[in-house]
């Protein structure tokens, strides 16, 4: 069960850490605070790689495990990378408030509602794509392999994580990810530049835009996993986009500059 692979998580890590202090979360009506070692700041320098493994382990299943909420909480976090990016190039700039952006980071604002039905689509899909494009790999490429993971923590820069959607290896091409985007904008009709602000032609070929999220959210994914290649996925009931995303390290590190100053800026003790 999910509560029997937490419980026996936390004991592990409790023989990882064991100056840190857990206690059972309450329900909602009555919050305690967080086990010290999940606290955004406490948790954002002191993890041994064997710790940064166990959280891995401990929170796959992602928005479906509460660890995974917990850890994330604090740290800057994939989809969060190009915001965070942009906000600081505007404030070095223009100034401003940070505000909004930091509640979202701390868990202090709620986002969208998992009931929503674009999410609701988007999640039940994603298992629908992820199914397709295990065949469409392992018709093409040699040794396939495939894990489901959790959160990834940077082991140099531990306030800044990633979780992709699946972990990919092969013996032809390497390690690495696959990050899946099921737009219920377009349900009934194939991915395309037309119908998504994200695509984008370029000598004949549909690729994604740089200049947005998705990109640096991809990116920061092979980073922090130290992957050299993603799989970028846009799945809809009428057909598919597939891409090959390889590493930039001039790119990421532009992102990176800024994600450490927003955080010893506005997150750091």
């Amino acid at each position: 069960s999910k509560k029997g692979k937490r419980k026996s998580f936390y004991n592990n890590l409790k023989d990882l850490l064991p100056e840190s202090a857990f206690i059972k979360l309450a329900t909602a009506e009555f919050e305690e605070p967080l086990p010290e070692c999940v606290m955004p700041k406490s948790s954002k320098k002191d993890l041994s790689a064997d710790d940064i493994h166990l959280i891995e382990q401990g929170t796959i299943g992602q928005s479906e495990n509460e660890a995974w909420h917990d850890y994330r909480k604090g740290r800057l976090t994939a989809s969060n990378f190009y915001r965070v990016y942009t906000k600081v190039e505007t404030l070095k700039t223009k100034g401003g408030d940070a505000q909004e952006l930091v509640d979202t980071i701390q868990g202090k604002s709620n986002g969208p509602s998992e009931h929503l039905p674009a999410l609701k689509y988007g999640r039940n899909m994603e298992k629908v794509a992820k199914d397709k494009y295990v065949k469409l790999f392992q018709r093409e490429h040699k040794d396939a392999k495939f894990r489901e993971c959790g959160l990834f923590i940077d082991e140099s820069d531990q306030f800044i994580g990633a979780s992709p959607d699946l972990l990919v290896e092969c013996s032809c091409c390497g390690l690495g990810v696959l990050e899946v985007k099921c737009p219920y904008s377009i349900v009934n009709d194939l991915p395309s530049e037309d119908n998504l602000s994200y695509l984008v032609k370029i000598n004949g070929k549909i690729v994604l835009k740089e200049k947005h999220a998705y990109f640096a959210q991809i990116q920061g994914q092979m980073a922090v996993t130290k992957r050299t290649w993603c799989h970028f996925l846009v799945y809809t009931q009428k057909g598919y986009h597939l891409e090959l995303i390889k590493f930039n390290n001039d790119y990421w590190e532009k992102i990176k500059q800024n994600l450490i100053w927003f955080y010893n800026k506005y997150l750091s003790e």
